[in-house]
C-alpha cells in the first residue's frame, strides 16, 4: 500500500508567490498515485497570506497560523506536530526546488528515514546562481558545517527535506537552534539517533528577493553553530 504525505510550506508574507505556488504543487502531484495533504503554516504574516493560501488549497489541505513570526524552524516544528500520514515533507513557498522533485524525493522513503535534496551532487542544477557574496558565504557555511560534524551530508539549507512522520516528530522536538542552523541540528539528531539519509540531486533556482540578513545570519550561524558543537560533541569543555 502506497504511503500518504504531508506537504508542510512555511510560509511569511509570501502573499506574491503563495497562490501559484499552491497551484502549481497541486498539478505537480494530482497523478502521483498518492494520497496527499498539504499543511500551510502562517508565521505571522501580515499580508493576506493565510486567506489567499486557505482559497488555493481548497480541500487538499489546510492553513495553520502563528500569532507572530516565529521564524522557518519553528513554522516547520508546528506543520510537523500536526501531520496525520506515514511520511511527510516540507519546502519553501517560493519553489525553489520545483515540485515535480517532492514524489521522487517520498519515494526515496522507502529505503531511508530522511531524504535531504542537495545542490552538490552529480546530476543537481542551478538554474539561477545567489549573488556571488551570497553564494561565497553559503559555501563556507557548507564546508564549515561539513568539516565540524558531517562531512558525508553535501547540502545542509536547500528547502526540501523529506522524512518518515514518527522519526520528524522527534527530531524536531524541543530544538536548539531555530534559526538557518536548525537544518544542522536535525540533520545531526538523524546521525547520531542511526537513521537513514539518503540525498537526492535536485535542480535549484534562486528567489532574487530573499529577505535573509546576510551579516546578522552570518554572526548568528556561527554562535548556533558552536552551541550545537557544545551539545552534540561536548566541545565546549574539551
Amino acid at each position: 500500500m502506497t504511503a500518504s504525505c504531508t506537504l508542510i510550506i512555511p510560509a511569511h508574507n509570501e502573499a506574491a508567490v503563495i497562490s501559484e505556488s499552491i497551484a502549481a504543487v497541486r498539478r505537480a502531484l494530482k497523478d502521483s498515485g498518492r494520497k496527499w495533504e498539504i499543511i500551510v503554516v502562517d508565521d505571522g504574516s501580515a499580508d493576506g497570506t493565510a486567506d489567499l493560501a486557505e482559497r488555493a488549497l481548497g480541500d487538499t489541505g489546510w492553513v495553520l497560523k502563528t500569532p507572530d513570526c516565529r521564524g522557518k524552524a519553528t513554522a516547520i516544528a508546528k506543520g510537523v506536530r500536526s501531520c496525520r500520514t506515514d511520511w511527510l515533507i516540507f519546502s519553501d513557498a517560493d519553489l525553489s526546488v520545483s515540485p515535480d522533485f517532492f514524489e521522487p524525493a517520498v519515494r526515496r522513503l522507502d529505503e531511508a528515514h530522511v531524504v535531504i535534496a542537495s545542490r552538490h551532487l552529480p546530476g543537481a542544477k542551478f538554474l539561477r546562481r545567489q549573488p556571488w557574496l551570497r553564494q561565497t558565504c553559503g559555501e563556507i557555511f557548507r564546508r564549515m558545517v561539513q568539516a565540524a560534524f558531517l562531512p558525508d551530508i553535501t547540502d545542509f539549507t536547500c528547502g526540501l527535506k523529506a522524512f518518515r512522520s514518527a522519526e520528524a516528530q522527534k527530531l524536531f522536538e524541543n530544538l536548539h537552534c531555530l534559526d538557518w542552523t536548525f537544518d544542522v541540528e536535525i540533520l545531526l539528531r538523524a546521525k547520531q539517533s542511526g537513521l537513514r539519509i539518503n540525498q537526492l540531486p535536485v535542480s535549484w533556482s534562486n528567489r532574487p528577493d530573499s529577505r535573509v540578513r546576510l551579516l546578522s545570519a552570518i554572526f548568528g550561524s556561527l554562535l548556533s553553530l558552536w552551541r550545537l558543537k557544545c551539545i552534540y560533541l561536548g566541545a565546549c569543555h574539551k
